[in-house]
């Protein structure tokens, strides 16, 4: 089944670039073509989700209060928005699955890629000489915590990095 934007992009399209049938009149394609999005869109099994979180619901007064609720970020190019949590702790992806390996001092804006890590390469001479020194010992700086999925076997969060670095 198709979600409902693209089942509307697809039929616009369909009506736009190929050639209607000169066998049915206009309004008989549209016809069918409003019966076939109303179809899409009921059969959808892609349902909107529940807000969570701690926000005040939406008032007349108020139209945009759930916009306040936190919305976590897609995923796509996470491989090239290294370092890694909120303060950038976690100079690798292999560093946030692998907390053992979270280095205590690293440094930060070095611009050379480490393809195997999934990150900057963050220690080292080369990156000592042009980064910046972040050090997690710090008040501010820790990189503690934040274990969600480090639990997996170490295949599955092998996997995890591999799949995180294709998006």
């Amino acid at each position: 089944m198709r979600a409902p934007a693209p089942a509307i992009t697809m039929t616009a399209g369909e009506n736009v670039v190929a050639t209607p049938s000169p066998d049915k009149w206009f309004f008989t394609r549209w016809a069918e073509s409003a019966v076939d999005l109303i179809k899409e869109y009921r059969g959808n099994p892609i349902k909107p989700s529940l807000k969570a979180g701690n926000y005040t619901p939406d008032t007349t007064a108020a139209p945009f209060e759930s916009l306040r609720a936190y919305k976590g970020r897609s995923l796509n190019g996470i491989w090239a928005t290294a370092p890694y949590l909120h303060n950038g702790s976690v100079p690798t992806l292999r560093a946030l699955m692998f907390p053992e390996e979270r280095p205590a001092v690293f440094f930060r804006g070095y611009n050379v890629y480490d393809w195997d890590r999934g990150g900057f390469i963050a220690t080292g001479p080369d990156a000592e000489k042009a980064g910046v020194r972040f050090d997690t010992t710090l008040k501010g700086n820790g990189n503690g915590g934040h274990l969600y999925g480090t639990n997996l076997p170490a295949a599955d969060r092998e996997a995890i990095i591999e799949y995180l670095k294709t998006l």
